[in-house]
């Protein structure tokens, strides 16, 4: 299986038809024919997820059309351009809200990377650093709650609920993205800024909104989801895609005048998520197939009988081999599954919430490095990708192995489980 996909890729075939083709070879070698009915079923393994992914791309896209966005970034610019510092942080932030909600690193850079990469530019830090810093602000989202596909994924295919992660992602996440972009950026920062010049280079940032319609939609968004965690007896819990159409509806509702075109706006947005939703779908393909000729069953003991270091190194550096090729929701789908099974013996909340940071981290492996790739196009960063893994090995390296000590200590970090 894994040498048909390499074949199919090295040809430049599409992810989806690579994972689907790779299925049916294993299921041929394993003399199971063509099994279509586990095809089929397992094409729509990760379905939910799918959804979530298709109606959060949606609601960015409408916060993006409206001039929501934009907005938000002229009022961090005005408000902490006094201290560079903060500022730089809140720039973070601003690149990291896209993807906590998408669950995509691709679609927070491709959202807001070129706004971002504009103020960092202006603030003095070099293009190759700047880059470097979306993209990674971008993986620090990726697995910030309240979607983290990876981890939904993981307990997905462990029988597990996708609950209890918000706070300990939230926690790790906030504090990994921030002091990454102050090691790579802070002391670039120019003290002499020109606030103006700033906003200048934020395109789209004359449509400026009200505050309700530029933060009432996120805001609701989150309030309905931390609300139906935290009480769940009140019978909120709508199911996040429902969550992420009520967040459209109510930007569209508070956008008035805007005239946006909302079939032209999911049309465009669903096109950007297409390519992580399809992966998903030829993922489940390849891990119906693992389970039925007996792979995964396999996988799944041989990573339980290996010595504690053994399986240690092996999840370590095996998320980031996978992910040269699946990408982060492959390597937390195909290889995260069996070891997230190998790893019962610990809270699997949290040994779930330390391999979900793995597999982010595991989008920036070449050749594939996906989220690194998006970054340099928003960018326009045209010297190479090689060229930018000298400023991201370090905090990829140091974010890896608060990932694997998490899993480590997991059941000594079960307090942190609250909602």
């Amino acid at each position: 299986m894994v040498g048909v996909f390499l074949l199919a890729w090295w040809r430049n075939v599409p992810h989806i038809i690579s994972l689907t083709i790779a299925a049916i070879a294993g299921a041929l070698v394993a003399g199971q024919g063509l099994p279509l009915r586990h095809l089929v079923e397992g094409s729509f393994l990760f379905i939910d997820l799918i959804i979530i992914i298709l109606t959060a791309t949606i609601f960015m896209g409408v916060l993006r059309a409206n001039g929501a966005l934009s907005t938000m970034i002229g009022d961090v610019i005005k408000t902490f351009h006094k201290w560079p510092l903060v500022l730089l942080s809140m720039m973070t932030l601003v690149v990291m809200i896209p993807g906590a909600f998408t669950g995509s690193g691709t679609a927070a850079v491709l959202a807001v990377g070129s706004l971002v990469g504009a103020v960092l530019l202006n603030l003095g830090i070099p293009k190759a650093k700047a880059t470097a810093i979306v993209a990674l602000a971008g993986i620090a989202g990726s697995f910030a709650p309240p979607v983290n596909i990876p981890a939904m994924a993981m307990a997905n295919g462990i029988n597990m609920p996708y609950a209890g992660m918000f706070l300990p992602l939230l926690l790790l996440s906030v504090p990994i993205g921030i002091f990454t972009t102050l090691a790579l950026g802070a002391r670039h920062i120019r003290r002499d800024m020109d606030v103006e010049e700033i906003l200048g280079g934020i395109s789209g940032h004359e449509m400026r909104l009200n505050k309700l319609a530029t933060y009432g939609p996120l805001v609701l968004v989150i309030a309905l989801m931390v609300v139906a965690q935290v009480f769940p007896g009140i019978g909120l819990n709508l199911g996040t895609p429902v969550v992420f159409l009520i967040g459209i509806i109510t930007a569209i509702l508070l956008s008035r005048g805007r005239g946006l075109n909302l079939p032209a706006i999911t049309s465009n947005m669903i096109r950007e998520a297409m390519p992580v939703a399809s992966i998903l779908v030829g993922v489940g393909a390849f891990v119906q197939i693992m389970t039925l000729t007996g792979v995964r069953g396999l996988f799944v003991i041989t990573a339980i009988t290996l010595p504690d270091i053994a399986l240690f190194i092996f999840t370590f550096f095996g998320f980031a081999i996978a992910g040269s090729l699946l990408g982060s929701y492959g390597s937390g789908t195909v290889f995260g599954i069996p070891v997230a099974i190998a790893f019962l013996d610990r809270d699997p909340i949290m040994a779930i919430v330390g391999l979900s940071i793995l597999a982010a981290y595991s989008s920036l492996t070449p050749p594939t490095a996906i989220v690194g790739q998006a970054a340099a196009v928003a960018m326009q960063y045209t010297k190479g990708y090689i060229s930018l893994l000298r400023f991201m090995w370090s905090p990829w390296f140091v974010a890896s192995v608060i990932g694997l000590l998490v899993v480590v200590y997991a059941n000594q970090l079960t307090f942190l489980v609250f909602f």
